[in-house]
């Protein structure tokens, strides 16, 4: 082997270390984001964001008029909610405080 081919196969190996570090610190952040939405039912009327099984709007604002889910604009949410955040607590996660 040349010696530019023997001092290429250790970037690799340095380059694929640094490719998995990488995928391990996504998953990482992927599931304490994922942990983030609840899925119990919060306060009646406290506006909240909500995460529903929707391609057209996967996120939303909305609340819980005590029976179902309404989004800010009063409309009923037709589609599953997978899970709501206090408005807060999202802020924190888009500013990078994810704890």
């Amino acid at each position: 082997m040349s010696h530019l081919m023997t001092s290429l196969f250790p970037m690799h190996a340095a380059i694929a270390m640094a490719a998995e570090a990488k995928t391990k610190e996504t998953k990482a952040i992927e599931q304490r984001r994922a942990s983030a939405w609840n899925t119990d039912l919060p306060d009646s009327d406290i506006t909240v964001l909500l995460r529903l099984d929707s391609e057209e709007y996967p996120i939303v604002t909305g609340y819980r008029d005590g029976m179902d889910w309404r989004c800010d604009g009063l409309a009923l949410v037709t589609s599953p909610v997978l899970g709501w955040m206090h408005l807060e607590d999202a802020c924190k996660l888009l500013d990078g405080g994810v704890q």
